[in-house]
Parts: structure tokens; sequence; C-alpha cells
């Protein structure tokens, strides 16, 4: 079982759909990153409010050894296991969003 951190522009992570980040909004941050990369054949499907079904497909950090991966679903970006130097990548994506960084327990990565 893994930890994750959230990317959300709520006052907390679970209430992430009342002030959701964009799809559109994470698409031109990825695309505007070029150590960003949308995978092309990884993916999960997510049933959204009105019922239909989506595919989600993660976004790797190329830049970092491991290429963790980001993903988008309710209005927030996630990351399981995080180093400290993934931590950072998170804040700086959250900086460009508006947007605020926290983990499972609720704490706020500043």
């Amino acid at each position: 079982m893994g930890y994750n951190l959230h990317i959300t522009r709520a006052d907390t992570w679970r209430q992430a759909k009342c002030n959701p980040i964009k799809r559109s909004e994470w698409d031109l941050v990825v695309l505007s990153d070029c150590s960003l990369l949308f995978s092309t054949t990884e993916y999960y499907e997510h049933r959204i409010e009105d019922g239909v079904i989506e595919r989600v497909h993660p976004v790797y950090w190329m830049e970092h050894a491991d290429q963790p991966a980001f993903w988008y679903a309710d209005g927030e970006i996630t990351c399981r296991n995080p180093d400290d130097v993934t931590v950072q990548k998170l804040l700086e994506i959250a900086r460009i969003l508006g947007a605020r960084v926290f983990g499972d327990n609720g704490e706020e990565y500043t």
C-alpha cells in the first residue's frame, strides 16, 4: 500500500471536487513542460459524475531516474510514494496551477 500526495485547490484533498483543477489546465501544464510526458499505452478507466467512463493516462516525469507517475482524476493530481525531489516537482506544479499539496493524512506540504 502506498502513500499519495495530492495537488488540489480545495482546503483538503478530499474536497477536490468542490474546487477542481480542470483537465484542460492539467493538460496545458504537461504540454508546456518538456520533462512531463503522457503515457500512450498505460491507463485506468474512471467513472465520472455523469456516468461516462473516461480513460486516465499517467503523466511521467522523464527527468527523474524512477520516472514517477502523476495521475489526474476528480479535479486533482496525485502521485504515489514520492521521494523528496518529486515532492519539489509537485510543489512546482501546484504553484503553476494556483493549488496546494496535501498528503493522505491531510498534512500540507510547503
